[in-house]
């Protein structure tokens, strides 16, 4: 090709033909720009289909991502609400203290005082961050959304660090004052498994009865205690609109990647 246009400068020339050898070398130049812009264009497009490709694959993980951020976010939610229930069944129990009762204490003091740290399923967000590819998604309400979740999650996990002290220093010691053996005696289950009335004599049941109403006694008597308990059960229903507002976010956020990807 390139042989072919010069052999065409030559004629032109060798003819005297100076003004279309400049019209033709003009036009000559302009097809070789046509053709690099051209080429430009194809190299672009095929840079920008690699980069939406990249793109869709990132979305489609944060998807799958925010699936598990819902259901573990309804789980922490359900548990925060359990405890709450528990705590108020204590506070209950600690008024008017009965016998027949505490077989549902054991139970409500092992849920209240159970700790489970706070974690999040953001590992596709933490790539794009560590990787310096946040600016590949180019929405910019999802990029949004995505650093707002992220500073949700950082809130509500040092909120628990804040939470788990009273944990630590109130509840758990107090709970472990109580022997979990001398439960048998009143749980029917638990009896009927381990055959504790007939294993044991009368006496020593009755003796397991009066140490497990003492430890219970000494729970309840505990300002460290009823202070955990308190400060737990105010923390966690603090937190309950807080989680809530997580969820929503997720929702939010899946929804709008959703439509994202279907363009």
């Amino acid at each position: 090709m390139i042989k072919f246009f010069r052999k065409i400068r030559q004629n032109l020339l060798s003819e005297g033909k100076t003004g279309k050898y400049f019209k033709y070398a003009i036009g000559e130049i302009i097809l070789v720009v046509i053709g690099i812009l051209i080429a430009l264009s194809i190299n672009n497009w095929n840079e920008q289909n690699k980069t939406d490709r990249i793109e869709n694959a990132f979305l489609k993980r944060l998807i799958v991502d925010l699936k598990k951020d819902k259901v573990y976010l309804e789980s922490i939610h359900s548990r925060r609400e359990s405890q709450i229930r528990a705590a108020k069944k204590i506070i209950d129990f600690s008024i008017e203290p009965k016998l027949d009762s505490i077989i549902y204490q054991l139970p409500n003091m092992l849920a209240i005082s159970s700790w489970k740290e706070t974690t999040s399923n953001q590992n596709t967000f933490f790539e794009l961050i560590s990787s310096g590819n946040l600016n590949i998604i180019k929405n910019d309400s999802i990029k949004d959304k995505l650093l707002r979740l992220d500073r949700s999650y950082n809130a509500l996990i040092n909120e628990d660090k804040v939470i788990k002290e009273p944990y630590v220093s109130n509840l758990w010691p107090a709970v472990d004052l109580i022997n979990p053996y001398n439960y048998l005696v009143l749980d029917p289950n638990l009896n009927q498994e381990f055959r504790i009335n007939e294993r044991l004599e009368p006496n020593q049941i009755e003796n397991m009865i009066i140490e497990l109403k003492q430890d219970f006694k000494k729970v309840m008597d505990s300002k460290k205690f009823r202070s955990g308990l308190m400060n737990a059960m105010d923390s966690y229903e603090r937190s309950l609109p807080v989680i809530e507002a997580m969820i929503e976010q997720v929702e939010s956020l899946t929804s709008r990647i959703k439509i994202e990807l279907k363009k």
